[in-house]
């Protein structure tokens, strides 16, 4: 099981011209090293949450459909977590039959669970997967995940927590990072992102 950006997002949740206040920066001589600075926050913030922020596209690749315990189990045994909360959309949901030709599952077949965390894909009822062909990455689930197109539609602590970082990296440029300011950035950093932390089965999927 693995997952794969498959379209990036258009915009950062911080602005170029938002981090350099934080920073209480005027001149433009750093924005290329400021912006770089704001995609590495993002990206560590989405690695610490297990979420995306700004709507981007993903291919989740599954060797085959997941196994359902006896007929008492609950539906969590057959779902497919999708990784990357909030999860917009479910683009398709691609797999191999058994003569080894890709196919495009019918959306009559599951159900979709936004609501949940993670989300989940489940068989609708009176369905059941179809019969796979025996090969790796057998099935693919393309989908939309993020907050929103918007940087404003980040929730605000998440943004905050970007320019926190953005701010420790600027300061300090160096292998090592020592002080008080620091440390106080850093248990700032870790309470703003508390309340968004996945747990559970998305997990395993990395």
């Amino acid at each position: 099981m693995r997952v794969e950006l498959s379209s990036g997002p258009a915009v950062e949740p911080v602005s170029v011209a938002q981090a350099k206040r934080q920073l209480w920066v005027e001149h433009n001589t750093d924005n290329t090293y400021i912006e770089g600075l704001v995609t590495a926050a993002r990206q560590l913030v989405e690695a610490r949450t297990r979420r995306q922020l700004i709507t981007a596209t993903w291919k989740l690749y599954l060797d085959g459909w997941p196994s359902r315990g006896p007929t008492t189990a609950t539906k969590d045994e057959g779902a497919i977590y999708l990784p990357k909360p909030p999860v917009q959309s479910v683009s398709n949901i691609k797999y191999y039959d058994t003569s080894g030709t890709e196919q495009t599952l019918s959306t009559s077949y599951y159900t979709t669970d936004f609501v949940s965390n993670p989300p989940r894909i489940v068989e609708a009822y009176g369905y059941t997967w179809p019969s796979l062909y025996d090969r790796i990455n057998a099935v693919t689930v393309t989908y939309v995940a993020g907050y929103g197109d918007a940087a404003t539609d980040v929730p605000a602590a998440l943004r905050h927590a970007i320019k926190l970082l953005v701010y420790d990296w600027y300061e300090n440029r160096g292998s090592v990072m020592v002080g008080t300011i620091t440390r106080r950035i850093e248990h700032a950093f870790t309470s703003l992102i508390a309340a968004y932390k996945i747990y559970g089965p998305a997990q395993e999927y990395g």
